[in-house]
C-alpha cells in the first residue's frame, strides 16, 4: 500500500462533507479548517449543484467502455444537461483497456489526485499491475494474482505515491477504468451494517464506525487498511479462512481490502 504519509490526511474528510454523505462529522479538533476546505474545494468540480444531483443506481460502473488497441486513454461522452442552468458535471469515468504486456501511461489530467480504480482480467496464467511515478520509481504492486481477476484499489492517496504509468503483466484481455471521487460511483458503508464485498474493494465509510468484524472464508491473504483524520493504519494481516474483530480510529473514512474471494465486515457505530 506505499508509504504512512498520507496525501492530504484531511482529504478523506473533506469527501465526507463534500458529499454530504456523513451522519457523523469528526470533532472540531480533529480537523484543521484551512486544510479541509481547501480539500473540499478540490473534489467539488467532481460534483454537481445539489439540485441537479443524479440519482444513484445500483449500478456503479457505466455499461459504455472502449476498447482500444494498442492501449490508449478514452474518455467516455459527457452527459448533455437536460436544462439551460450552467452546472459543473461530474467527470466520467476513463477506460483503458488491451491485450497481454504493456506499459499504460495515463493522461495527465487522471494524475496527482486519490482515485479508484477497476481492474478486470481475463486470461491464464500471472496477472501483475505495478504503479511507477514520472521517474520509473516503483510505487506499488497493486495486483499479483493467477487467472481471471477483478477488483477496486486505490492510487495516489499518500504524498509520495503520484502514479504516471503502470506495468501490466498478463497474456490476456485487460481493462482499467478509473472513477473520480464522486457519489455516484463510490462504495460505501453505513455503520451500523453488515458489508458484503468479493476480492479487492474500496469503500467510503459512513456513520462513525467503531468495533468492526470481518469474516472470509477463501484460503489466501487478508489485508485491511483505513484512512482516518489521523492517518493509514493496517487493521487486518491474515491468513483466511480468518474471523476477527478489530477497532476502527476515530474519524475513520475509508477502508481499502485485499482479499482472496467473498468477505465481509459487521461494523458498530460509535455512540
Amino acid at each position: 500500500m506505499g508509504s504512512n504519509s498520507l496525501k492530504r490526511i484531511f482529504f478523506c474528510a473533506a469527501i465526507i462533507f463534500a458529499l454530504g454523505l456523513f451522519g457523523c462529522a469528526p470533532g472540531e479538533g480533529a480537523i484543521q479548517t484551512a486544510i479541509a476546505q481547501t480539500a473540499v474545494k478540490e473534489i467539488e468540480s467532481d460534483l454537481p449543484t445539489e439540485t441537479q444531483q443524479p440519482k444513484i443506481t445500483n449500478t456503479l460502473r457505466p455499461t459504455r467502455t472502449a476498447t482500444i488497441q494498442p492501449p490508449t486513454r478514452t474518455q467516455a461522452p459527457t452527459k448533455t444537461p437536460t436544462n439551460t442552468s450552467t452546472v459543473t458535471p461530474i467527470p466520467e469515468p476513463v477506460v483503458y483497456s488491451g491485450t497481454g504486456n504493456k506499459i499504460l501511461d495515463i493522461d495527465d489530467y487522471l494524475v496527482g489526485k486519490p482515485r479508484v480504480i477497476d481492474i478486470t482480467y481475463k486470461g491464464s496464467g500471472n496477472f501483475a499491475v505495478i504503479s511507477y511515478d514520472a521517474n520509473n520509481n516503483y510505487l506499488d504492486l497493486l495486483v499479483n494474482t493467477i487467472g481471471n481477476y477483478s477488483g477496486r484499489v486505490p492510487i495516489d492517496w499518500a504524498d509520495d505515491e503520484t502514479a504516471t504509468r503502470f506495468e501490466i503483466k498478463g497474456s490476456g484481455d485487460w481493462e482499467f477504468v478509473f472513477y473520480p471521487i464522486s457519489r455516484l460511483y463510490q462504495h460505501v458503508a453505513e455503520a451500523p451494517t453488515t458489508y458484503q464485498g468479493t476480492g479487492d474493494d474500496v469503500v467510503i465509510l459512513l456513520g462513525n464506525p467503531d468495533v468492526g468484524k470481518i469474516k472470509c472464508e477463501t484460503r489466501g491473504n487478508l489485508v485491511v487498511w483505513v484512512i482516518s483524520i489521523n492517518g493509514r493504519d493496517l487493521l487486518v494481516n491474515e491468513i483466511a479462512p480468518y474471523e476477527g474483530e478489530f477497532l476502527f480510529p476515530s474519524g475513520s473514512a475509508v477502508i481499502f481490502v485485499n482479499a482472496p474471494g467473498e468477505w465481509s465486515i459487521t461494523m458498530t457505530a460509535r455512540k
